[in-house]
Formats: C-alpha cells, sequence, structure tokens
C-alpha cells in the first residue's frame, strides 16, 4: 500500500481509538446486545436497494462496470481507496448519528448519521465529475448515504458489521 493509504488506515483508527478510550464510543458488542432478525432482515433489504441503484448506474455490477478497459494496478489501487472510503464514510455515519443523539438527549430511530452523510459527501457528488451537475450520481449518492444510515440503525450500531455491509453494498 502506498503512504496516503497507510495515512488513511492510521487516521481512521487512532480516531476510534481515542473516541473509544476518551469517550467509551463506540461501544463495545456486550452493551449493544443481540441483532435481531428483522434487523437483519431490514439491513439485507438496505443493502438490495444499494444493488438496485448500482445497477441502475452501471448496468452491471460496479467492480465489473469500472473495471472495464482497466489494468489490474488501476483497479486495486481504486479499490484500496473504496476500503478507506467506506471506513471514513461509517465514521461520518457513527459521530453523525451520535451528535444528533446528544443534542436530543436520547438515541434515535432516525438515521441522523446517514443525513448528515447525505448532506455532506452525498451532495458532493452532484459536481464530482467535473462535467457540470451530475443529478442522478448525487441523488444515488444521497439515497445510498441514507440507506447505509439505516444499515447502522439496523444493525444495532455495531461498526463491524455496519462496515462491512456498507462495503458490499458499495463496493460490488
Amino acid at each position: 500500500m502506498d503512504r496516503l493509504s497507510w495515512a488513511g488506515a492510521a487516521f481512521i483508527l487512532s480516531v476510534l481509538a481515542y473516541s473509544r478510550r476518551r469517550y467509551h464510543y463506540p461501544e463495545g458488542r456486550k452493551g449493544s446486545g443481540r441483532i435481531p432478525a428483522k434487523g437483519w432482515k431490514d439491513a439485507w433489504i438496505c443493502l438490495a436497494l444499494c444493488k438496485v441503484m448500482t445497477f441502475i448506474d452501471w448496468h452491471t455490477l460496479k467492480i465489473i462496470g469500472e473495471s472495464r478497459g482497466q489494468d489490474l494496478s488501476r483497479i486495486v489501487t481504486q479499490y484500496i481507496y473504496y476500503i478507506f472510503e467506506v471506513g471514513l464514510v461509517l465514521l461520518i455515519i457513527l459521530y453523525g448519528q451520535k451528535a444528533a443523539e446528544v443534542m436530543l438527549g436520547r438515541e434515535s430511530g432516525i438515521p441522523f448519521g446517514g443525513i448528515l452523510l447525505a448532506l455532506t459527501w452525498g451532495m458532493f457528488h452532484f459536481i464530482s465529475r467535473g462535467v457540470g451537475i451530475e443529478w442522478w450520481n448525487g441523488i444515488s449518492c444521497m439515497i445510498f448515504s441514507i440507506l447505509s444510515g439505516l444499515i447502522y440503525l439496523k444493525l444495532k450500531r455495531r461498526p463491524m458489521c455496519s462496515y462491512l455491509m456498507i462495503a458490499v453494498g458499495y463496493l460490488l
């Protein structure tokens, strides 16, 4: 991995370690209990909706669409970047949800982390390709953001489970 990838990994892990040590957040597995079957079902539905949007975007799986005409080193580099991008996406969801709930003074079933992600990362995708406003790109990223926030909530705020499911939704 190149230096930037290592820096990204170090940043994500250091933010999580500091937050866990200083604020006891995100919590460990013990406090969150078992994920109910309905939670898994709802998370899988959100994942399926992410894949429907991928199919609309690429007319195939994203990894297949992006790899057409690319050499292996470019594909590998792109997907290493995506792995860290999903980590940053999850951090925005985690801490956005926590910030909203601290302000409310209670836990909420509204995906505030996903909404914050939609308003930051999602909104940027309206202009990210440099060819004017890309309406579908922005809208699909905003929908993906909210679905990712729902996945996090449905999986009982488990960062690792959420990361894996969001990564599948984003990377494939």
